[in-house]
């Protein structure tokens, strides 16, 4: 008796099932951590922030502090040296601040806006470049 021909199975590729599901879980396992990742790196930055906007707070009030009973000893000093006219001393001291204040208000954009956007890109960055170069050595 003849046999019958044998008829070829081809079977497909059937992915197999675990090690797809294996691969999602992986997949959404490492999407979780870069977004954990993500929000640890953000909150860094805003504690980076806050904690340089109170250290700058507290240097630019006292800094304030000096200028403030600096320029009223000056003026003191000034009026007594004119013969006791207080009005004159404190007068000067104002229209030296009233020039300070014209020189800067038209000098700003030239070099204090430029500097002061430079800073704060170079501050935000900062950590940034650490990570990707190591740190800063000098040899």
């Amino acid at each position: 008796m003849a046999a019958a021909p044998e008829t070829k199975q081809t079977a497909k590729a059937e992915p197999d099932a675990p090690s797809i599901s294996i691969f999602f879980s992986t997949l959404l396992e490492h999407i979780e951590t870069r977004f954990e990742l993500l929000k640890v790196n953000i909150y860094e930055k805003i504690a980076i922030a806050a904690s340089n906007a109170i250290t700058y707070s507290i240097v630019a009030f006292l800094a304030l502090l000096v200028l403030i009973f600096g320029s009223a000893a000056g003026a003191l000093a000034i009026g007594q040296a004119m013969n006791h006219n207080w009005a004159a001393g404190f007068g000067l001291v104002a229209g030296f601040y009233f020039i300070v204040a014209v020189v800067l208000v038209f000098t700003k954009d030239k070099f204090l806006g430029a500097r002061l956007e430079d800073s704060f890109i170079k501050n935000l960055f900062a950590e940034k470049d650490q990570e990707n170069h190591g740190p800063k050595t000098d040899n």
